[in-house]
């Protein structure tokens, strides 16, 4: 039978010299209760246990992942969680750093090409490319998603999100279309910031359309549709197009609100693992990624509530005005970032 990622650790503790105690690898950063429980494969340990772990014993990280059964993909979706809830918290070379760490760390483990591996690390890094971009580094954002784009699958590209079934081609495998529509959010905002706005725009649709046939309840996928509807209706009313524009903000300030309402079910997602862990608080140690993240989005929709239904009201005004009278286009910013 193969040797599970907790007998592996305990193996490499009890064979140091002289043998490690629970106390010694978990030193004052982890708790004895959850090295413990690592051993025992009762929890599956966060990105940062595991570096930790890896450092006390004496190995790189990568090893521990190549000798042991972890859940690479609960790992890489608890960075990705953790480097969202940074990003959406204010943090962006925080955010971009855990994120290219995890897509690395990836690529190294499992090659981060196919399957559910691939869209992983396609998704930390248009992560990365939306961070970098946030933190006013377009270079670093560019080279990240077009890293991104080149993990979709065949007709998945900006150019080509929304080409129709034709003789030799195919469609993606529905699995892919979320992680399409993060790529998308990325790839829009930096073709916005290049003044490639027609490209921008049906970069985003793509995307919009992506997370609307997914049928996702997640509520970071409410909070990336709502933001493709806010950014394309800045688009429309750069045009001139001020009805569609307020059509397009007010749908998202009515999602973006829905989206900030399920702040309860994540601080009861919260007080769970809190009840479930090895200390008190020590969830975030190693479960608490998924919660901050939902966390973290509800905090950023109530904000974006606030921000919308300005935005809507003032879009109405203008639309309800004499052509003549309206504010010129040309003072419409097309470099709004909702962070």
């Amino acid at each position: 039978m193969a040797e599970t990622l907790g007998q592996r650790i305990r193996r490499l503790r009890l064979e140091s010299h002289p043998s490690l105690t629970l106390g010694a690898v978990a030193e004052n950063v982890l708790s004895v209760g959850l090295v413990s429980k690592v051993e025992r494969d009762l929890v599956s340990p966060s990105l940062e246990t595991l570096r930790h772990l890896a450092a006390r014993l004496g190995v790189s990280p990568g090893a521990l992942l190549d000798g042991g059964m972890v859940d690479e993909a609960a790992l890489a979706r608890g960075a990705l969680d953790a480097a969202r809830a940074r990003l959406l918290l204010g943090d962006p070379a925080a955010a971009a750093a855990a994120a290219a760490h995890m897509a690395t760390l990836l690529t190294a483990a499992s090659g981060g090409r196919n399957g559910s591996a691939g869209q992983l690390r396609a998704r930390l890094l248009a992560l990365v490319a939306e961070a970098r971009f946030g933190a006013g580094d377009p270079g670093l954002a560019a080279h990240a998603a077009a890293e991104a784009a080149a993990l979709l699958p065949a007709q998945t590209t900006s150019a080509t999100l929304s080409a129709p079934t034709g003789a030799g081609g195919r469609v993606p495998a529905p699995s892919w279309d979320l992680t399409r529509a993060e790529v998308a959010w990325a790839l829009g905002l930096l073709e916005r910031r290049r003044g490639r706005l027609e490209e921008a725009e049906r970069t985003w649709t793509d995307g919009l359309a992506c997370i609307e046939a997914s049928g996702a309840a997640h509520p970071w996928w409410g909070y990336l549709r709502a933001s493709l509807l806010y950014e394309l209706g800045g688009l429309h009313e750069a045009r001139g197009e001020v009805a569609v524009a307020r059509d397009l903000v007010a749908r998202a300030a009515s999602i973006a609100a829905g989206v900030a309402q399920t702040t309860g079910p994540a601080l009861a997602l919260l007080a769970e693992w809190d009840r479930e862990s090895a200390a008190p608080g020590e969830m975030a140690a190693y479960a608490a990624p998924a919660a901050a993240c939902v966390l973290a989005v509800t905090a950023a929709a109530e904000r974006m509530v606030r921000r919308l239904t300005q935005e809507a009201a003032r879009l109405e005004r203008i639309a309800a005005s004499p052509p003549a009278s309206r504010p010129p286009v040309a003072g419409v910013s097309h470099s709004r970032h909702l962070r």
